[in-house]
């Protein structure tokens, strides 16, 4: 027997090699884009559960992040976050993944360093879909990309209480991105 193998993948590759994954053993992390929540059918979908449930894989989700901000200013730009997370979470409820990785989106450079203000506009976003997510049994795990330290996901996971939201450290960002290293911030 082989052990399951976890791999990320995009929502239409895997369409497309779908019939080679379960061969493999593979667990799929689904990578859905935008374009490819415009696209998917219930359909595909469905197939893709009933595949993964006949062959005991279990998936997680990498949700949409270009051009996502859920701590948006601009109010119009937060609700196209929200949309696009409510368009996810109709996905993740057929598919029930274990997690569902989805990015706070705070950059320093882009709020000019008020952190406040990131964060007293991200809390508006996350408690309806730490709902969802409680209620479907799927993680929320926030992944660093471009915050420089840890604090700004530390801030919103001390917000909330819950054991469905959770970090989802990315060492590549943190060595890439942060102004700490992992020993001394991120660990």
């Amino acid at each position: 027997m082989t052990l399951p193998v976890n791999i990320h993948i995009p929502y239409f590759m895997l369409l497309d090699r779908f019939a080679e994954i379960l061969s493999k053993n593979i667990n799929p992390e689904i990578y859905l884009s935008a374009e490819a929540l415009d696209a998917l059918t219930s359909e595909d979908l469905e197939k893709i559960k009933s595949g993964l449930d006949m062959n005991s894989l279990r998936c997680s989700v990498h949700g949409p992040y270009m051009d996502i901000s859920p701590g948006a200013t601009d109010e119009k730009a937060r609700g196209v976050a929200r949309q696009r997370f409510i368009q996810l979470f109709q996905v993740l409820r057929i598919l029930k993944p274990i997690s569902v990785v989805l990015h706070a989106d705070y950059d320093a450079r882009r709020y000019d360093d008020d952190e406040d203000l990131w964060f007293e506009q991200s809390i508006k976003t996350w408690q309806e879909f730490i709902d969802f997510a409680e209620d479907i049994e799927t993680v929320i795990c926030i992944e660093n990309v471009f915050e420089e330290r840890p604090h700004s996901i530390k801030r919103l996971m001390e917000h909330y209480s819950s054991d469905f939201f959770r970090v989802c450290l990315d060492p590549g960002h943190v060595n890439i991105f942060s102004k700490v290293s992992m020993s001394e911030g991120f660990s």
